[in-house]
């Protein structure tokens, strides 16, 4: 089991927490083949949906329509196959979208802004079943909690899980504060330890965080990307532990929504073939996507064929066929808020 949301863009962090160099663009063009647009037939939202992975079921989560603040989730272990729609529990509400990670012993965990003008953050978690097979009832909710430190935001935080470690989450300040802060979670049921403004990143989006494990001999990491406020470049940056950030590196293209990032598959062999997504600047609503294969750096921007149009930014997600314990093939998944309010969808393999 392991988490879907993340990045790890060619640079490793090794043990002594030192940076290898970070490869420039690719001219080589790893092509997705996506699927036709498709559309969750019971589900709508106003803000932008979040995906994860967990044992092999893919599962989305969302705001509902308007004002209604409600979460909610469903799950597919079959790419274009979606199951009815369920409440996430615990409690919860949100006025913006939820966020979501999994692979926490276990565990799907859900984090968000409050309702209306509450700028705190809460959090609540589900037991997930340990097989491929389509969940046949709702997950269990914790009650919700509130995330420790007393941190605020106006926006969507971002919620990322270690495999086998810590959770994460990343959140822009409330207001005029443009600075982006991070907290982990160490364990299930305790505190969240508040670690501080990311130096030199300042958004007026959303930023995305993200976490990757490329093999056996390097270190999982922690990545954040985030747009420029003019939306013509997209940037990330790893975390290096304690309060220490790497520098910022560009990767292609720009957006005027936070981007999106699945992690390829981490089989032992091989090295991952990482897939960032983002809708597109200015008045552009297609999406489009790169794909760092096999760490050679990130390709040319591509389009993601009958993705969009989209305003409110994108989930992207993945799901890896691992056949003989060799990581062959992945699925990626890219959703978003469609024109009537509908969640839409495309899937794709590389």
């Amino acid at each position: 089991m392991r988490n879907k949301l993340a990045l790890l863009a060619g640079a490793a962090i090794i043990a002594t927490l030192t940076i290898v160099a970070t490869p420039g663009v690719s001219s080589a063009a790893e092509t997705v083949n996506w699927s036709a647009t498709g559309a969750l037939s019971d589900a709508g939202t106003s803000s932008t949906p979040a995906m994860t992975t967990c044992n092999g079921v893919t599962y989305m989560v969302w705001k509902g329509v308007d004002n209604d603040a409600g979460m909610y989730y469903s799950s597919s272990s079959t790419p274009g196959v979606w199951a009815p729609q369920q409440l996430v529990g615990g409690g919860g509400g949100t006025s913006t979208g939820p966020t979501v990670a999994c692979d926490f012993d276990n565990f799907i965990v859900v984090a968000w802004k409050g309702v209306g003008n509450d700028e705190r953050m809460f959090y609540t978690m589900a037991e997930v079943e340990n097989s491929v097979d389509e969940p046949t009832g709702p997950l269990q909710w914790s009650a919700q909690k509130q995330v420790d430190g007393g941190g605020l935001t106006d926006l969507s935080p971002s919620l990322a899980v270690v495999r086998g470690g810590s959770a994460y989450l990343a959140w822009r300040g409330a207001g005029n504060d443009m600075n982006v802060y991070m907290a982990t979670l160490s364990s299930l049921n305790g505190p969240w330890q508040f670690v501080g403004a990311v130096p030199g990143v300042s958004t007026f989006r959303r930023p995305t965080l993200t976490v990757g494990a490329s093999g056996p001999s390097m270190t999982p990491q922690v990545s954040l990307i985030w747009p420029l406020a003019n939306g013509q470049n997209n940037f990330y940056n790893y975390y290096l532990g304690g309060e220490r950030w790497s520098s910022s590196f560009q990767l292609v293209g720009g957006s005027n929504a936070a981007p999106a990032a699945t992690e390829g598959p981490a089989d032992g062999y091989n090295p991952p073939d990482n897939l960032v997504a983002w809708q597109g600047a200015g008045n552009d609503t297609r999406i489009f996507y790169t794909v760092d294969q096999n760490q050679t750096g990130w390709q040319p921007q591509q389009l993601v064929t009958n993705g969009g149009p989209t305003t409110t930014g994108i989930a992207a997600g993945d799901n890896v066929g691992c056949p003989n314990g060799i990581c062959t093939q992945i699925t990626a998944y890219i959703a978003w808020e469609g024109p009537q309010e509908q969640i839409e969808y495309v899937y794709g393999t590389y």
